[in-house]
This record gives structure tokens, C-alpha cells and sequence, in this order.
């Protein structure tokens, strides 16, 4: 179990993102994200089970109270190279969503909560990205890759809120519209 602060996308934008995981189930490809991951998203950070929760609400209610809605366009595919089968598709990398992954690091390093951050979520090492597949076999990724390389198209969508979220199983704790 962990936590992250995610964002999430409007509603028609969300729908295509959907149809994109709801294929991947559909053709046998990968069940999890269609079936356990909740909505689209965008994790900004991501922290391990140990984080004092009290602690973690308060930066997410600090932050949340600061961002408002922005346009962001979903540019391209992508893979991370670990045997985990995750594939994404991933937004063009903007200084506004570089400046609000930094913002929200700050405040949560200032919080005390550097530690319990996952390390792939620090700076520099961050990529954006919303989760196509995941715990897949190099079979079923490449097949994956496959359909999304068939069926993508860049995109336009805005980021219209923010939430806390307990995985696994889902438990969205906090949700704000921005």
C-alpha cells in the first residue's frame, strides 16, 4: 500500500484515456488498470506506507489550494525499462508541470516528508506519465504498444482537479476541482 497525489482530467478526456484501458482489457492485454486503477491520472508524487498520513493531508490540502486548471496535451508513448510491463502515455513536458511537480516536492520535503517519497518521483528523475499497462509479460507490453501506437493520437485535455489517493486496493481520500 502507498500514496500518491494525482491529477485528473476532464471528463471527455478521461473517456478516451478509459477507452484506451478498456481496449487493453478487451483484447486480454492488461486487466488491472481497466479493472483497479480508479480514474486517468497523473501522479505528482508518490509515497511509501510508512508516511505520517497526517502530515501527507496537510500538504495536500496546502497544495491543492494553489494549482488551477491548465491545458496539457498527451504527446506520446512511452515504456520504462524494468521487467513491471508499464507502458504510458505521456503529456509534453511543460515548465508550468515541471514547476508544479517542484512546488509540491518542496512542500513536502519542508514537511518532513522527503523520505517517504518514491525515488522515481524526485526531481529529475520524474517522468509524467498516465499508466496504460502494468505487471504485464514482454508479450502482451508489445502488444499492448501495438494498439496504442495504432490507436493514439496527440490530444488536448485540462487538468481539472487534484486528489489523494490510498492504492492498493483504491481509496481516493480527498478530491478538490481546481
Amino acid at each position: 500500500m502507498g500514496y500518491s497525489i494525482e491529477l485528473y482530467f476532464n471528463k471527455d478526456f478521461e473517456e478516451i484515456l478509459k477507452s484506451y484501458w478498456k481496449e487493453l482489457y478487451d483484447k486480454g492485454i492488461c486487466d488491472f488498470m481497466y479493472k483497479e486503477a480508479g480514474r486517468p491520472h497523473l501522479a505528482l508524487l508518490v509515497f511509501d506506507d510508512k508516511v505520517d498520513e497526517g502530515k501527507l493531508t496537510e500538504v495536500y490540502k496546502l497544495f491543492s489550494n494553489e494549482i488551477q486548471k491548465f491545458s496539457l496535451y498527451m504527446a506520446s508513448i512511452g515504456v520504462f525499462p524494468s521487467s513491471g510491463g508499464v507502458s504510458f502515455i505521456k503529456p509534453k513536458v511543460t515548465n508550468e508541470l515541471l514547476d508544479l511537480h517542484k512546488k509540491l516536492y518542496k512542500i513536502a520535503v519542508n514537511s518532513g516528508l522527503d523520505s517517504n517519497i518514491d525515488e522515481l518521483y524526485k526531481p529529475n528523475l520524474w517522468v509524467p506519465h498516465c499508466t496504460m499497462t502494468i505487471g504485464i509479460d514482454n508479450d502482451r507490453l508489445m502488444k499492448g504498444l501495438s494498439l496504442l501506437v495504432n490507436r493514439f493520437k496527440v490530444m488536448e485535455g485540462k487538468v481539472e482537479s487534484i486528489a489523494l489517493t490510498r492504492f492498493y486496493p483504491l481509496d481516493i481520500k480527498y478530491i478538490r476541482q481546481i
